[in-house]
């Protein structure tokens, strides 16, 4: 059996950031969770060490978008490797045509997404820091399963 923070399916969602060069990154989020009605709030886990940890440190506005069944191929390259090692969203463009918004990179395939701005990063003793965001701005752009670690599991993408 799984252990207990295993057993639930989550949404799988990609954050969206920009460094200071202008260059766009992208990685793959599961502990992502809306925390307030009013304003809409969301808690954001950003993996310490990566390139959008980095990003976020020198920013204050992210993009949320909710990925669908459709988009699983992403998941190796945004979530397994590092935007400081290669350009991903390039990568990606290739399958998942990229538009921007708001200055950010948004897979015009998503099922849709949230523009955060936040001032709060709680840093913590574990391997995320938090970023504690409101939605300024939000679109849902396509119609579609969302993608969850159930159907990543389904896929061999992640075993847990």
């Amino acid at each position: 059996m799984q252990k207990p923070w295993n057993r639930p399916d989550y949404a799988v969602w990609s954050l969206s950031t920009i460094d200071e060069s202008g260059i766009y990154n992208m990685n793959i989020c599961t502990y992502v969770t809306a925390i307030s009605m009013q304003p809409k709030q969301f808690c954001i886990a950003v993996y310490k060490g990566t390139k959008t940890y980095e990003n976020v440190h020198k920013g204050n506005q992210v993009i949320l978008q909710l990925l669908g069944t459709h988009q699983s191929d992403v998941v190796r390259n945004l979530g397994k490797t590092s935007g400081f090692d290669k350009d991903k969203v390039s990568i990606v463009h290739k399958k998942h045509p990229i538009i921007t918004v708001q200055n950010l990179a948004v897979m015009s395939d998503s099922l849709g997404y949230c523009v955060i701005e936040y001032s709060q990063i709680i840093e913590t003793d574990g391997d995320h820091d938090l970023i504690v965001g409101n939605v300024v701005n939000y679109k849902n752009l396509n119609e579609g399963e969302v993608l969850t670690t159930k159907k990543l599991k389904e896929l061999n993408i992640i075993s847990v």
